[in-house]
């Protein structure tokens, strides 16, 4: 059987996820394939970048990921990185949130916009009391009459109050999302809170439900559920080389920058290269931000190119300051905070890091310093991303003193920007994604994959990545395409989704 060719552009964690299933498939099904990935810049991995100082793991992107979604643990553990897999601290199970200058621990058993236990929701001094008893009169709101997409924001509102929302749910889930919860969709983010309401009529007796089977999550655990988050002791970075080792067959080019491709007659795509390079291929993948994607696709269908770009992104850094563990007044009790955009700080959050992943953050024995990693950025701090990295320096360290009682400056700083790196999955985000696969349709040969789409998290590009594959190979097989697919946002619907 002839070789088919495949190009992946983008060397991020889809796009190499998307190579590393497909060249798996090829091995198991005996079908001969060339893939490619094109990367333009000089390292893979995107926004998944390690970093080591002074015996110190600095994570620019994400430092870890929820096993709840099972896709990124099995991949590890399939890549032999088994060993290397660990979780956060289990001598600490809080967070906090910062109030009028203060932190606050999140009351346990609130999980992102809901509560699931009554007396920590009595007891928090984030809460005045019109404002638990609004809370408490969640279970007798009736459920939403209209149907169609709506704004967390305005669910929460609707089904908790003002309160809750600005003080627990913006910041909670603003930190996932770096978003504004008044354009978010409850549809394409939280999906599992619309059906509590249509199921339950009320959130409350869903989570209390929930709480009550066994076999549910909620039953083991309550709150952040902080024990589900896990990461790879040497870093994120170490997922993205075991992947890039376990292909030696897949044709994997940095600094190649594709600056348009087109599609010729015989249904064969055509990729102009940065440098005068021109390159052939059978099917097309892009695994890669949808503005860039725009750019690609530019030439040859410019209104798949105008439906890329409404999709939006917020941008973000992570700001990463050494600290003497001896001059911080604060225990750092927890694993960091959030911080309502009513506060108007600078820093939207705060990882304790030498707290969250001892052994990881610090590699040493005595654990004399603490690393701590402020992100910056988003919805509600553009002004802050786009500050000199002087500023913001200057910036992150003056209000991490003056949260954590800090007496002296950081011994140092490193700062790590990701322009437009975060996906805004905005009201009406669902059908955008199945008017785009409409699109996609019709042109045979092409496909999309990455976090702009059916999830942000790491689980969820690797879960895309594999079904992607998956559409990409069915269709290269003798004797036609493979099955209609799709997938649903932060969940699997059907086995696949092209687009």
């Amino acid at each position: 059987m002839e070789k088919r060719s495949i190009a992946i552009i983008g060397g991020g964690i889809s796009g190499l996820a998307t190579a590393y299933y497909l060249d798996r498939l090829s091995e198991e099904e005996k079908l001969p394939l060339g893939i490619t990935v094109y990367e333009k810049k000089n390292q893979l991995g995107g926004v998944l970048e390690t970093f080591c100082e002074d015996d110190f793991c600095l994570e620019g992107g994400p430092d870890s990921f929820i096993s709840e979604k099972p896709w990124a643990a099995s991949l590890c553990r399939e890549l032999g990185l088994a060993n290397e897999l660990m979780g956060t601290n289990p001598n600490i199970r809080q967070s906090f949130v910062l109030w009028k200058g203060r932190l606050h621990p999140i009351p346990e058993g609130f999980y992102l916009m809901a509560p699931t236990l009554v007396l920590p929701m009595i007891r928090t001094p984030l809460l005045s009391w019109q404002g638990k008893f609004r809370m408490a009169m969640e279970a007798w709101i009736p459920r939403k009459k209209f149907s169609g997409d709506e704004s967390v924001a305005s669910f929460i509102q609707r089904r908790f109050g003002h309160e809750i929302l600005e003080r627990l749910g913006q910041p909670l889930i603003g930190g996932i999302y770096s978003a504004d919860p008044e354009n978010l969709s409850l549809e394409a983010t939280f999906p599992r809170f619309l059906e509590m309401e249509k199921k339950h009529g009320s959130v409350t007796r869903a989570l209390m439900s929930m709480k009550q089977d066994k076999k549910s999550h909620f039953g083991k655990a309550s709150g952040a559920r902080y024990s589900l988050f896990m990461t790879l002791r040497d870093g994120m970075v170490s997922l993205v080389q075991a992947l890039e080792k376990a292909m030696p067959k897949v044709r994997i080019l940095k600094n190649a920058e594709v600056r348009k491709v087109e599609c010729l007659r015989s249904e064969t795509w055509r990729l102009e290269i940065k440098g005068g390079l021109f390159e052939e291929a059978d099917s097309l993948c892009l695994a890669m931000p949808t503005p860039a994607a725009a750019k690609v696709v530019g030439f040859f269908d410019p209104s798949l190119a105008d439906d890329l770009k409404e999709f939006k992104y917020e941008s973000v850094a992570t700001v990463h300051c050494l600290f003497e563990r001896k001059k911080i007044r604060h225990p750092l009790n927890g694993l960091g905070y959030v911080v309502p955009a009513s506060q108007k700080k600078k820093i939207i959050g705060c990882t304790f890091s030498s707290m969250k992943f001892p052994g990881k953050a610090d590699k040493r024995e005595r654990h004399e310093f603490v690393l701590l990693r402020a992100f910056v950025g988003g919805a509600f701090g553009r002004a802050s991303f786009d500050a000199e990295d002087k500023t913001l320096k200057e910036m992150v360290a003056k209000e991490l003193c003056e949260i954590l009682g800090i007496e002296t400056a950081p011994l140092w700083t490193r700062i790590f920007r990701y322009p437009e790196s975060m996906p805004q999955y905005e009201v009406g985000h669902l059908e955008h994604v199945q008017k785009l696969k409409r699109r996609i349709e019709a042109c045979p040969g092409l496909y999309l994959t990455g976090n702009a789409y059916r999830g942000i998290g790491i689980p969820d590009c690797i879960r895309h990545a594999e079904l992607t594959a998956d559409r990409i190979f069915g269709d290269l097989l003798p004797g036609g395409k493979s099955a209609p697919q799709c997938v649903g946002a932060g969940e699997v619907k059907e086995k696949s989704f092209r687009g």
